[in-house]
């Protein structure tokens, strides 16, 4: 029987019942997500406790526990969340060598069988055999921390120059960008281990309207993106949906990453090779990512997004399906509702916009889906003349609104 550790190797389980405490609260052992067995439940639950001691809390309902995870994002100086992904287990073995590696290879260019022979003369261990030497070697050039340099048929390794530390302790001002920037943006997590080398205390200078802690939950999903991009290459998702309840994979080339303005919510954007069409995943849904073989129709799938962009408002991209036009003629004082006017401006996202009129502008555009349109269009409720479009179903659910609206006023 495996011993109780407080550490983790694997993220994924701890990920998820993280945002289950912290989002929906009161959740208990029979309503846990991914439905493991109680000894797994109960070791997660009982690392989460001890890590996050001050905002997790608990009832007593129908005589079960409930738990729930409490913070008030003004309250606090760092997110809370990122202690997660300080708690990863290595073995001995994976230690051991990590600081062996360091120590060798410090102002040292060595091969590997050097290598190797001063590992034996240092710990004194022969455990190590050269593919497992040769493997962490080949992780460390990948993560940057080794150079790898070929002479004569022979590889020799030494450790990456980093002036990284130096470079910030000489421009303290800068940790203040790191600062904010570990808090609102994707792979946040990076920042907080950098903060985690100076002394910056508790004083925090910095507060947010809106800061949403649980985001970070999925930068170890978004990295793995992030390298499938980078590399034109394939994955395969395991999405697991709430409102269906199914956990299913697809095989995506992804595009990018999307951030909703409104909700902050993230979403994968990829092209399904199944479906011959475009797919959008909330990245919270993604349980895990799996890069898959690089892609040969890359030129294909990226002129197809090109051309296909321009006509998605939000979430929807169906090559499959005909344009929808959308028109709406809008009475906006330019004197005494600039506020207005700035907003139809900067949140147009690519549709036209024509002064008729004094006071009077016309909006159109082109999209795949007029139903994404509607909740915006309807925030100039008070603005709006007339609404037009070839969406028929839409445009008489806004119109019918507006005449209701208009009775009031009668």
């Amino acid at each position: 029987m495996s011993k109780y550790t407080e550490l983790k190797k694997n993220f994924l389980g701890i990920r998820s019942l993280l945002r289950h405490f912290f989002i929906y609260g009161d959740m208990s052992r029979s309503k846990a997500p991914d439905k493991t067995s109680v000894r797994s439940y109960d070791d997660d639950l009982r690392r989460i406790k001890s890590w996050f001691k001050d905002i997790i809390k608990s009832k007593s309902v129908d005589g079960e526990k409930r738990y729930s995870v409490c913070v008030d994002p003004s309250a606090v100086s760092s997110n809370p969340f990122f202690s997660a992904y300080k708690y990863k287990s290595f073995t001995d073995k994976d230690i051991n060598l990590h600081f062996l590696l360091l120590s060798i290879l410090e102002n040292k260019e060595l091969s590997i069988s050097e290598i190797s022979d001063e590992i034996c003369n240092l710990s004194g261990n022969p455990d190590f055999e050269t593919n497992t030497i040769r493997n962490k070697l080949k992780e460390y050039v990948e993560l940057g921390l080794v150079k790898e340099q070929k002479t004569n048929k022979i590889c020799l390794y030494s450790l990456e120059e980093t002036k990284i530390n130096d470079f910030l302790q000489e421009n303290k001002d800068l940790l203040e960008a790191i600062k904010f920037f570990s808090e609102i943006a994707p792979l946040s997590v990076v920042g907080s281990y950098i903060l985690d080398k100076f002394d910056l205390g508790e004083e925090n200078n910095i507060s947010y309207r809106h800061l949403f802690l649980a985001n970070c939950l999925d930068d170890v999903i978004i990295i793995d993106i992030l390298k499938a991009i980078q590399t034109d290459s394939y994955i395969e998702i395991t999405n697991d949906s709430p409102n269906t309840h199914k956990i299913t994979k697809n095989k995506l080339f992804p595009f990018k990453i999307l951030v909703s303005l409104n909700t902050c919510r993230s979403y994968l954007m990829g092209y399904s090779p199944k479906h011959d069409n475009f797919s959008f995943f909330r990245i919270d849904y993604i349980k895990e990512v799996n890069i898959l073989e690089k892609a040969t129709e890359t030129n294909y799938f990226k002129q197809a997004i090109n051309e296909s962009l321009p006509y998605c408002y939000m979430l929807t991209i169906d090559k499959t399906k005909e344009l929808e036009n959308f028109e709406m003629t809008l009475s906006i004082d330019e004197e005494k509702e600039k506020h207005i006017l700035k907003k139809l401006i900067e949140e147009a996202r690519g549709g036209n916009i024509e002064k008729i009129a004094p006071n009077v502008f016309h909006y159109t555009r082109q999209t795949y889906s007029t139903k994404e349109i509607m909740p915006w269009a309807k925030s100039f409720i008070g603005n709006i003349i007339s609404v037009k479009g070839n969406n028929k179903e839409e445009i008489d659910c806004i119109n019918e609104d507006l005449k209701e609206i208009a009775k009031i006023y009668e």
